[in-house]
C-alpha cells in the first residue's frame, strides 16, 4: 500500500497522480476516438473541461452521502472535492450530465459522443482501482485463499477488521483479504478492450457502447461487491441498489435507442458511423 508517493520533496497521494493521468489520457483517447466520427478535437475538449469538474462535484458528494458517519468527524474534508474521497456513480452520473448539456448547447449528436466516450470511461474506472490499492480502500472480506492479500498495520482494512472483533487493535497485521480492488480493475480492463474492439467494428447503433458500458460496470459492481467488506465504514450502503438501478437504465435506454428492424433494413443504422453534428 502506497498512498502518498514524494515527488520534490511533495507528497501527493498516489489515487490524486493516478486520476489526473487518467483525465488527460482519457481526454486524448477520446478526442482520436470522435475525429474518426467527424467530431472536431475542441468539441471532445470542451465536454471534458465541463465534465471533469462536474464528476469530481458528483463523485465526492456522493462519497459524503455514503460515509456520513466519517464526514460528520472530519467536517473539514466535506468540500475537499479535489482530493476527497470519491464514488464513482455521482462521478458518471455528474461527468455524463455536464458532458450531454455541453453537447446539447454545441448541437452535437449525444449518443455518438458517448460511444466514444464508453472505453475511456471503462478505462477510467480499471485505473480508479489502481489507485484504491494503493490507498487501501475499497478492500474485500477475509479470505485464507490463494488470493489473499495482506494490508499493512495502519490501513483501513485493520481499524476495520479491530471495529469487527476479527483481530485485536494490538495485532501485528490485519487478517488476509480479498483483492477486490484488483478484481475490479482487471474485469473493468476487460470491459474497455472489449468495448475499445466494437467501437472499431462499427456494427453497433448509437449509444449502444454506452449501454454496455453502464450495464458492464454495474454488473461488475454486483459480482465484486459480494466480496466487498468496506461497506462497514458506511452508513448505509447503496452501491448495490444503484447498481441495480444503472442495470436496468442500461436495459431500458438500449430497448429504447435500438432501431427498428425496418430501419435497419433501409439502411438507417449506418447514419451512426457518419460526422456526429446533430441529432440525440
Amino acid at each position: 500500500m502506497y498512498p502518498e508517493v514524494t515527488f520534490l520533496g511533495v507528497d501527493i497521494r498516489s489515487h490524486q497522480i493516478i486520476r489526473w493521468t487518467y483525465f488527460f489520457l482519457a481526454a486524448g483517447m477520446t478526442v482520436y476516438l470522435n475525429s474518426r466520427r467527424g467530431v472536431m478535437p475542441a468539441v471532445t475538449v470542451g465536454a471534458f473541461v465541463v465534465g471533469i469538474p462536474a464528476a469530481l462535484i458528483g463523485g465526492h458528494l456522493l462519497n459524503v452521502f455514503e460515509a456520513w458517519p466519517f464526514y460528520r468527524e472530519h467536517p473539514s474534508q466535506i468540500l475537499d472535492v479535489v482530493s476527497g474521497g470519491s464514488s464513482i456513480y455521482g462521478a458518471i452520473a455528474f461527468g455524463v450530465g455536464a458532458g450531454v448539456f455541453y453537447l446539447r448547447g454545441a448541437r452535437v449528436a449525444v449518443r455518438p459522443f458517448l460511444d466514444a466516450a464508453a472505453p475511456a470511461l471503462a478505462l477510467g474506472e480499471a485505473a480508479s482501482r489502481i489507485g484504491c490499492f494503493l490507498n487501501g480502500c475499497c478492500f474485500g472480506r477475509p479470505t485464507l485463499g490463494p488470493l489473499g492479500i495482506v494490508f499493512p498495520r495502519e490501513s483501513q482494512v485493520f481499524a476495520a477488521q479491530v471495529a469487527a472483533g476479527l483481530i485485536g487493535p494490538r495485532s501485528a497485521s490485519p487478517l488476509p483479504v480479498h483483492a477486490t480492488q484488483i478484481y475490479s480493475a482487471v474485469l473493468a480492463f476487460g470491459l474497455f478492450l472489449v468495448l475499445l474492439w466494437l467501437f472499431f467494428r462499427r456494427r453497433l447503433f448509437p449509444g449502444a457502447l454506452f449501454c454496455l458500458f453502464v450495464g458492464g460496470y454495474a454488473m461488475i459492481r454486483l459480482v465484486v461487491g459480494h466480496w466487498r467488506a468496506d461497506a462497514a465504514l458506511y452508513w448505509w450502503e447503496v452501491t448495490t441498489p444503484i447498481s441495480v438501478l444503472m442495470l436496468a437504465v442500461a436495459t431500458g435506454l438500449w430497448m429504447h435507442w435500438r432501431p427498428r428492424e425496418s430501419l435497419v433494413l433501409t439502411g438507417v443504422q449506418d447514419e451512426s458511423h457518419g460526422p456526429a453534428l446533430r441529432g440525440r
